[in-house]
């Protein structure tokens, strides 16, 4: 059993105690201390470093917000935002950089705090259960957090309103900081962002020298894409004259990409594309002998001699075909009010001749004129009229002559029966497709257009507003609808098409052979135009479309393509407008249903524009601004009253913060301190008063040392 020395031993006996007589240390001697050493030379480095990664944190940040709300409207961006939108990095190194601010920030507030807790201590004074941690706060501390307590303590008594004050508002304004990269994200977007030119090899035309896949199970006329992909154009103001409208001329260019998102979202392009000549001529023509024949069992046709010489300076008249005979829209039911009764008839090649165009050295052009007729029926019948059922029951045709009617100016002539008018309007297209090394320039509202037609229950028909507008082939009352003028015009950049540059000396020498130093390719959109004419395909006729609704299968063309032409003629009266838009949409469809089988390839360059996660507005970046500058006034202004309003506080200095505690007036709750938690020393010292007086640090009027000293409350709200 053990003894009772054992009882008796010291907890800690392997420490040993040796006590010091305190006269034989050596006198201390104070010296006036400067601001930077009351600061201390480490709350220094805090505050100079921590404002410089602020700074630079910000202007950073700064910079990915300018380059990203101005990349839509400049050619070139900075190569380090380039590389970090790219990849994808922009929303990781705003984090990054809020993360170096929110350390920064830390950094500085915890030598805020140590700030306040001095001039608490030294003009207002605490609490005897606040005084100890405000002391030591000044030596090392957690954030300005750690001064809560003694501002709860002190807001009934208010005898530090001032300093509570600003220690509340930037506690706050601290935690709102803690959210900086989740304000500041909320400025961000996925908008189309315009990034630096890549090479890449392009195909661009078959090669002639191998097996070419077949030609057969093709009619473009009846096919048709989700939507008409964007194209560049080069195009001059048209003309109009008293017989005649010329579109001017117009040189569009297929983008060489199979992918519809990456051809939408070309920005630019140089290299190799297929450029077809689209200017259109519509000229009013002479008709004589004019026959309107409906059958009983078969299409309603017309014929005539035709006469278009001398019409336009552009348009030669060959003598390989003076008459037509083309199929009409059945006419056995009444005029519908929403469409024209149209079709659109082609005469044979070598018919005529329009001059000039992309290529006017090349003789070839000469006999690959397509030269169109279009027809619009008007007509008073109904399906009452007794001449239709005499038709029927005896299975005649009847046969009306039709005469040449006074016509207004435009390319529309006009002739007619009793009841019946017809408006026929003679156009010449050249379109020769070629392969040519362009420069092709766009704008990023480029892939803001919606180039699709879309079903629309509520009329029955197909809603082709935005791919008319693409094809610049609006009318007055599109416009009037929308709220514009009715000779408003719209660029290029509107409509959704890129810029083709014309060269710098001619399109020849631009051309494939030229360019590319190859002959042996082939384009394969000449004979997209043709018609697929069906096995029973009725002698002695011309290539015909019906472009109504209602037409025959054998006449028809795809429904997309219809409501286009129909909707342009209707809106706009414009022959060429709509045959240049149809042939346009017809030829295009070719070139991309023939794209995968190209195999001849050269290295293109192109910009694009991709969507990325990037800033779209200051809003919420002010927002946190805002908060920073706050941070740096409340510091500031901390360091100026420290500064002017404190003596005997060296900050960060450990010795200092524990010997200045302890005095005659703190004697009691140090000695009661020593194995006691506060709240028993609070209790412990509650008894003698000492509670209810706050204590400062001053110089003892008793014997003269820099230590606690219990004062008389000093007036609310003092700094």
């Amino acid at each position: 059993m053990a003894g009772s020395d054992d009882i008796e031993k010291a907890p800690y006996e392997s420490v040993q105690q040796v006590d010091q007589d305190v006269s034989s240390l050596p006198p201390t001697t104070e010296k006036r201390r400067t601001k930077w050493e009351k600061l201390g030379a480490y709350n220094i480095w805090v505050l100079a470093i921590g404002t410089i990664v602020i700074l630079l944190s910000v202007a950073f940040l700064v910079f990915v917000w300018v380059v990203s709300l101005k990349q839509g409207t400049s050619e070139h961006q900075p190569r380090l935002w380039i590389d970090i939108v790219r990849k994808d990095y922009t929303s990781r190194v705003v984090t990054i950089a809020t993360l170096l601010v929110r350390v920064a920030l830390a950094a500085q507030l915890c030598v805020f705090a140590a700030i306040m807790a001095a001039l608490i201590l030294e003009r207002v004074g605490a609490s005897n259960e606040d005084f100890p941690m405000l002391s030591m706060i000044r030596c090392a501390n957690t954030g300005p957090q750690a001064l809560i307590w003694n501002v709860f303590h002190t807001i009934t008594k208010g005898t530090q309103l001032g300093y509570s004050f600003i220690i509340v508002i930037t506690i706050l304004n601290a935690l709102a900081l803690q959210f900086m990269s989740t304000m500041l994200l909320a400025d961000f977007g996925n908008p189309s962002v315009v990034l630096d030119p890549q090479e890449r090899a392009v195909n661009w035309g078959i090669d002639a020298s191998r097996e070419s896949a077949p030609t057969v199970g093709s009619d473009f006329w009846r096919s048709s894409q989700p939507s008409y992909p964007a194209f560049a154009e080069y195009k001059q103001n048209g003309t109009q004259g008293t017989n005649y409208i010329d579109s001017g001329a117009t040189y569009r260019g297929f983008l060489p990409f199979n992918n519809a998102t990456l051809r939408e979202n070309i920005l630019s392009y140089s290299g190799p594309m297929t450029v077809v000549d689209e200017r259109v001529v519509c000229v009013k023509p002479t008709l004589t002998n004019a026959e309107f024949r409906i059958p009983a069992h078969s299409d309603d046709t017309l014929s005539a001699n035709i006469n278009f010489n001398n019409t336009h300076s552009d348009i030669v008249q060959h003598g390989y075909q003076t008459g037509f005979n083309c199929t009409m829209p059945h006419y056995w039911h009444v005029q519908h009010s929403g469409y024209w009764y149209a079709s659109l008839c082609r005469l044979d090649l070598g018919s005529g001749e329009l001059r000039g165009g992309i290529l006017p050295e090349d003789d070839t052009r000469t006999h690959e004129t397509n030269v169109w007729l279009i027809f619009n029926v008007t007509s008073a019948w109904n399906v009452e009229e007794q001449w239709l059922q005499m038709v029927a029951d005896k299975e005649e045709t009847v046969v009306l002559p039709l005469r040449q009617l006074e016509s207004p100016d435009g390319a529309w002539a006009k002739i007619g029966h009793a009841n019946m008018t017809v408006d026929v309007s003679l156009c010449l297209l050249n379109p020769k497709p070629d392969v040519y090394d362009v420069e092709v320039l766009g704008s990023r509202s480029t892939i803001t257009t919606d180039n699709s037609i879309y079903w629309d229950p509520a009329t029955r028909k197909y809603e082709t507003g935005w791919s008319r507008l693409q094809l610049d082939a609006l009318g007055a009352a599109d416009l009037e609808e929308a709220g514009f003028e009715a000779t408003r015009a719209f660029s290029q950049e509107e409509r959704g098409v890129l810029s083709l540059q014309a060269p710098a000396t001619s399109w020849n020498s631009t051309r494939a052979p030229t360019a590319y130093k190859t002959t042996k390719y082939q384009p394969m959109i000449h004979g997209s135009l043709d018609k697929n004419k069906p096995w029973n395909y009725a002698g002695g006729m011309n290539d015909s479309f019906i472009l109504t609704p209602k037409a025959d299968f054998a006449d028809a063309i795809h429904r997309n393509h219809m409501w286009v032409t129909q909707d342009i003629l209707n809106r706009t009266n414009n022959p060429a407008k709509a045959l240049q838009a149809v042939t346009h949409i017809v030829m295009q469809t070719a070139y991309y249903d023939w794209f995968a089988n190209y195999d001849l390839n050269v290295t293109a360059t192109y910009s694009m524009t991709e969507q990325r996660y990037i800033p779209l507005t200051w809003k919420h970046f002010a927002a946190v601004a805002g908060l920073l500058v706050l941070h740096f006034v409340l510091v500031v202004f901390a360091l100026v009253l420290f500064f002017m309003k404190t003596e005997v506080s060296l900050l960060g200095n450990a010795w200092q913060a524990v010997a200045q505690v302890v005095s005659n007036d703190t004697a009691a709750a140090v000695q009661h301190g020593t194995m006691a938690t506060d709240e028993e020393v609070r209790k412990s010292v509650k008894s003698s008063g000492f509670h209810e007086s706050p204590v400062v640090i001053r110089r003892s009027e008793r014997n003269g040392r820099l230590e606690a000293v219990s004062v008389k409350p000093v007036s609310r709200g003092s700094l």
